[in-house]
């Protein structure tokens, strides 16, 4: 049977006192480690966005030009903002953890929160990446296999290359 928090034990005289929670800080040399993490993801961060505006706009020029180029130029522009975003947003609660007082441990959760979501974008890229890799290999080997494979003969790649 659970007792009400301001519950005192029998004999005892005085209430007990609500539960003290002490907030907790980073040494000074902490402070530094931090404050150059936060600095170096944030203008790692701005330079993926940059990049991701340059994709951007060549996606836009392609679009012109060769629509479903400007495709693969869209597919590679929405990771790479991703990515972009979230390692600011990590950089700037890392960096609130240095400039505020008694609020460490929400801000360094929240700069891991950020962090989670960049490294399971990654995650799933990469996966899908490989998936694709095995795949390639698999079709190749199959190519191969069946004779669909271009051989040396003439008009091959590598007769034209050798002219």
């Amino acid at each position: 049977m659970s007792q009400p928090p301001d519950y005192s034990p029998a004999g005892s005289s005085e209430p007990q006192a609500p539960p003290q929670h002490h907030a907790f800080e980073f040494s000074a040399h902490q402070y530094d480690v931090i404050r150059s993490l936060s600095k170096r993801m944030h203008f790692v961060g701005t330079i993926y966005l940059v990049a991701s505006i340059v994709v951007g706009l060549a996606g836009l020029v392609a679009l012109i030009f060769a629509p479903m180029i400007a495709i693969l130029y869209f597919l590679l522009l929405i990771p790479e903002l991703l990515v972009g975003i979230w390692t600011i947003h990590a950089a700037h609660s890392f960096r609130q953890v240095v400039d505020t007082t008694g609020h460490d441990i929400p801000h360094l959760m929240k700069a891991l929160s950020s962090l989670q979501r960049l490294y399971t974008l990654m995650f799933w890229m990469l996966l899908a990446a490989l998936a694709f890799v095995i795949i390639a290999i698999a079709a190749a080997v199959f190519m191969w296999l069946s004779g669909l494979m271009p051989g040396t003969g003439e008009g091959s790649v590598y007769t034209l290359l050798g002219s």
